[in-house]
This record gives C-alpha cells, structure tokens and sequence, in this order.
C-alpha cells in the first residue's frame, strides 16, 4: 500500500514504527519525497502467535 501525504513542512523520519495491538506490527518506510508532500510505504504485519 502505498499512502501519500501532504506535509507542511519536510519532516526527515527513515522508518516508523507502531505497534496497535498485541499482534499487529505497522511499519512506515519514507519511499520519496516530493515539493511538500512525501510518500510512505505502510507495511502491517499480522503475527500468527494467535493461530498456535
């Protein structure tokens, strides 16, 4: 998935990282960055601990 989002200012970040819940892991990777705007990869990441 691939998310664009318009920025008022360049905001220098490599990667973030968010845990919502217990088995959901969401990383956000800077991809590109445009005039004012910039683009992030969103990459979710479902852990199978609950299926074992």
């Amino acid at each position: 998935m691939i998310i664009c989002i318009p920025f008022d200012k360049i905001i220098n970040i490599k990667s973030i990282v968010f845990i919502s819940s217990a088995f959901t892991i969401i990383i956000i990777k800077v991809k590109c960055v445009k005039e004012r705007q910039i683009i992030l990869e969103l990459l979710v990441y479902y852990s199978d601990e609950k299926n074992h």
